[in-house]
């Protein structure tokens, strides 16, 4: 059963967390190696899956028999996990982890004082006693997901795969409610002729003050309008595909003292670049910036031709075809701008505020969103949708990967059963 694939190999990266909310007394269902598996434990499951396609048709004996043995497949990888002395989780690491999900759930629970109000009330723990004890989880977690790696590797599934995948499977594949088709496409607001002239002047007259011997890093001090500027310009190193494309590709080009010959222009601005080291496949550089900052009146020219725009695709119906020649937006700009399909679940909250507004076929006027100015088409409106290999190619193949991996999974778990004591103590049966 396919639901039962993607349980298994999804639900071994999970963090379980039940025993956040305290410590449960009841039955011990299994026993793998040293670790317990609680009746607790099944029901908690049970309760996250009951509505998924599938796993709710079944009786309830198979489906806690299901549950059952993925907690013991879990913890035999845990138990093997713990045997391969090849295998290190750093401490930083799993602080690390550790770190993000607690900031995650203060977010998700009315912030820092809140949470830990809450915590202190149902277990009776401090914040820091409950960092401790997701750690533990989170090395487990950390500890099992190397052991898939070693084992399972990350390997892509082909175009052929993916399609038998699907030719098999599609009847099973989850219906997604909600479903909203959205295009678009992005304009920066440039800065005009005039300032771009200015900020290449300044730049290149900084360049002719050092070849007279005025220090480079006296001039990014008084200068740069980059903070590195308080350092002299020092970016330290850095790899490539760090850094703005063109700010690299000049970069890389210059040997250790050398410094450019003229401007070099990204999207922030104009640069005077030197390299000061190199090392293997990185590059020490310093730098001074020149901004280019757009004025009110470049804002304004920026919108007014959006709106513009809006106006003849609202009257050719033409959105997409001007997607393509105008929009900035290199991963959609091919396809006219189409952004794809969306459930309403995993839409972002400024996009949700975009479609609760917007009918169908209409587009928004320009909307400011992270730095440029953007128009929104709705193209459709489902309220249920079944995944198809044209609108949902990456998504299926993630879920045709997982298949293939969870049956390799299998495989090598049959042999680590005979290497794990395993002491089932419940009586759920099919």
């Amino acid at each position: 059963m396919i639901f039962l694939k993607q349980f298994l190999f999804l639900s071994s990266f999970m963090l379980v967390v039940h025993t956040v909310y305290g410590e449960p007394f009841d039955k011990i269902v299994a026993v793998v190696d040293n670790e317990i598996i609680l009746q607790s434990d099944i029901e908690e499951f049970e309760q996250m899956y009951k509505d998924q396609a599938g796993f709710s048709q079944l009786t309830e004996a198979a489906r806690k028999r299901q549950i059952l043995d993925k907690l013991i497949d879990d913890k035999i990888l845990y138990a093997i996990a713990q045997q391969d002395t090849a295998l290190q989780v750093m401490p930083e690491e799993i602080d690390s982890r550790a770190s993000m999900h607690l900031e995650r759930l203060m977010q998700e629970n009315g912030g820092e004082n809140r949470f830990a109000t809450v915590l202190k009330q149902t277990n009776g723990m401090s914040v820091q006693e409950f960092k401790e004890k997701i750690k533990v989880q989170f090395r487990e977690q950390i500890l099992k997901q190397k052991l898939q790696e070693k084992y399972l590797g990350q390997t892509e599934p082909s175009h052929l795969e993916v399609q038998e995948f699907f030719d098999i499977y599609k009847d099973s594949l989850p219906v997604l409610k909600n479903n909203y088709k959205m295009s678009h496409f992005e304009l920066s607001v440039n800065a005009n002729r005039n300032l771009v002239k200015k900020s290449f002047k300044t730049c290149d007259s900084i360049i002719t003050l050092i070849n007279k011997g005025v220090a480079f890093k006296h001039l990014a001090e008084k200068l740069s309008d980059d903070p590195s500027g308080e350092n002299g310009g020092d970016l330290g190193f850095i790899k490539k595909g760090l850094l703005d494309p063109s700010f690299e590709k000049a970069a890389f080009r210059l040997s250790v003292g050398e410094i450019s010959r003229r401007p070099v222009r990204s999207k922030f601005g104009f640069h005077v670049i030197k390299v000061t080291a190199k090392r293997d496949v990185e590059i020490k550089v310093s730098h001074i910036l020149i901004r280019i900052i757009p004025t009110e009146e470049d804002t304004i020219r920026t919108i007014s031709f959006l709106d513009s725009l809006r106006v003849v695709a609202l009257r050719d119906t033409n959105f997409h075809k001007i997607a393509s020649m105008f929009s900035e937006d290199k991963k959609t700009k091919e396809n006219g701008g189409d952004l794809g399909w969306f459930t309403e679940a995993a839409l972002l909250p400024e996009y949700k505020a975009i479609v609760d507004t917007l009918p169908e076929s209409d587009i928004t006027h320009p909307i400011l969103l992270n730095g440029k100015y953007h128009l929104f088409r709705l193209d459709k409106q489902l309220a249920e949708r079944k995944l198809t290999l044209k609108d949902d190619w990456n998504q299926i193949s993630m879920i045709a990967k997982n298949y293939i991996m969870s049956e390799k999974l299998a495989e090598f778990l049959k042999g680590w059963r005979k290497k794990v004591h395993i002491q089932d103590l419940s009586a759920v049966n099919d």
